[in-house]
């Protein structure tokens, strides 16, 4: 009886242990909400216009195409996320860490960026027209694409 508990035991350690190391996570399919983990998930085209994600780990996520137009993310982590061709416009990144995002193409106007970390972000063609840069002070003209003029 002591082996088959022992064996019963292990059994569970185990499953236990290829869960954590295959890197199952919950978090990809949760609704939008502050604070939400959806570091690495693949979430192209995905409508999150108007969304509160304050907080957010999106730190690996797939963005790309998608419409985050008036979103907030203020203090959310978008550290190497994907975000070519979205839409940020309006969107409230301030204090959003975006070290090593990419927002090739992104479209930003009015975005807020007040406080972001912008270091070894990708702006290439990205739009940034009468958005507020990461000095909190400065308001990027018309036109203003790939970086703030």
């Amino acid at each position: 009886m002591k082996s088959v508990l022992n064996r019963a035991a292990m059994g569970s350690v185990l499953v236990f242990a290829v869960a954590i190391a295959s890197g199952a996570r919950a978090g990809c399919h949760d609704p939008a909400a502050p604070n939400v983990d959806w570091s690495g998930c693949a979430m192209v085209g995905a409508d999150l216009s108007d969304k509160n994600l304050t907080g957010a780990n999106l730190t690996g996520a797939n963005l790309s195409n998608s419409d985050l137009d008036g979103a907030t993310l203020s203090k959310a982590t978008l550290t190497k996320t994907n975000l070519r061709f979205s839409n940020l416009s309006n969107a409230n990144l301030k204090g959003a860490t975006l070290t090593g995002a990419t927002l090739s193409k992104a479209y930003m106007n009015g975005a807020n960026l007040s406080d972001a970390n912008l270091q070894g972000a990708v702006l290439t063609g990205a739009n940034l027209t009468d958005a507020t840069w990461s000095d909190g002070k400065k308001t990027c003209a018309n036109p203003s694409i790939g970086a703030c003029n």
